[in-house]
């Protein structure tokens, strides 16, 4: 198999980031398990350009654009393929800024967005311009299956849909010596409002004895640590230095967002990868990746929903050991070794396509 010159361009990890302490979100996490797994592979090589910083600096901003347009054609011109790797809001630049690029050097041109946010609802000008440069792009990947079809609806034929992935143990010896009954509850993300926090820590009269949640975490800004003064029942653990590891020591997942940002969020993944069974909301993309073989999809905003699915997985032990053998039966179909080897395949894809078209 011919070896490709793959360019990454995406929210790549700084020196200034900590993953300790919350300062890199899911999106460059995915990328750290993509561009781990492409510098390993022998049939590819990888070069990495970060898109950090272009936005959100004044007059500063054209500059730093300008010198992001001079690096991105200086660094095309040495591969096969671009792939720009966006959160819904940055597609406004990046991908005309990538169009035009590989346009000029002759290049295959791979968009991949996360998120479960939709264009179409930006402002007119904004919606044509994506819209006008994602149809010149090669192909373009989206995360959720509900964004596969308003893509293909709005004419982008060549779009795909390409899940958010963790790593995930090949074999179930680590994930089977867990309790057979539920009482230890996590919730793993940013802890904030639209994540339904409040909600977790409303439940701490009502819980059983026994029971306990755990919030792990960076704040946002809107919420701190003395929320949590008074509670012995929902706990803040602050920030986990190894989530699998982590997350093997609880029972259930807890995920009661309503951000309006929600795709497939990485933490319900790495839950997944854990064996644990989700209480999520019907929310967003998570419907598309919870159901009753590996979860309860629970009325967002809604605290005794929260409370009667919690109930449910603490009082009944066989729905909860069937749930969990739904998530056992099920994580591998989000595993980073499945969908990283699925986009060299799609940038093998992207090449024949830019190559016929010479």
């Amino acid at each position: 198999m011919n070896r490709i010159k793959i360019l990454i361009v995406g929210s790549l990890l700084r020196q200034d980031d900590n993953r300790e302490t919350g300062g890199i979100g899911g999106t460059t996490i995915s990328l750290i398990h993509l561009t781990n797994y492409l510098k390993e592979s022998e049939n590819v090589t990888v070069s990495l350009l970060d898109a950090n910083g272009i936005r959100g600096a004044g007059i500063m901003s054209v500059f730093r654009l300008i010198g992001f347009f001079a690096r991105l054609f200086r660094l095309a011109r040495e591969v096969n393929i671009i792939t720009i790797h966006s959160n819904t809001s940055a597609l406004f630049i990046l991908v005309p800024v990538g169009v035009v690029v590989a346009r000029l050097t002759g290049k295959a041109l791979l968009i991949r967005k996360f998120g479960g946010t939709d264009f179409t609802t930006y402002h007119r000008m904004k919606i044509i311009i994506i819209k006008h440069s994602l149809k010149l792009c090669d192909i373009y990947l989206v995360q959720s299956r509900a964004l596969l079809q308003k893509s293909l609806e709005i004419g982008i034929k060549q779009t795909h849909w390409f899940s958010t992935s963790r790593p995930m143990e090949k074999t179930l010896h680590k994930l089977e010596a867990v309790s057979s009954v539920c009482r230890k509850f996590i919730f793993l993300g940013r802890v904030t409002r639209t994540k339904g926090i409040e909600h977790i820590l409303n439940l701490e009269s009502r819980l059983p004895s026994d029971v306990v949640i755990d919030v792990f975490g960076p704040f946002d800004g809107e919420m701190d640590e003395s929320h949590f003064v008074n509670s012995t029942k929902v706990r803040y653990c602050g920030i986990t230095h190894n989530p699998q590891e982590t997350l093997r020591r609880y029972d259930a997942f807890l995920l009661p967002t309503f951000w309006e940002g929600e795709g497939y969020p990485g933490a319900l993944l790495e839950a997944y990868g854990a064996g644990l069974p989700v209480i999520a909301t019907r929310f967003g993309a998570l419907p598309e990746i919870v159901d009753e073989k590996t979860g309860i999809l629970i009325v967002p905003n809604d605290g005794d929903s929260l409370l009667k699915a919690i109930l449910k997985l603490v009082e009944d032990d066989g729905y909860f050991n069937r749930l969990r053998a739904g998530v056992l039966a099920r994580r591998l179909e989000f595993s980073s070794d499945y969908w990283n080897n699925k986009f060299v395949e799609y940038c093998r894809e992207a090449i024949s396509l830019q190559t016929n078209r010479k």
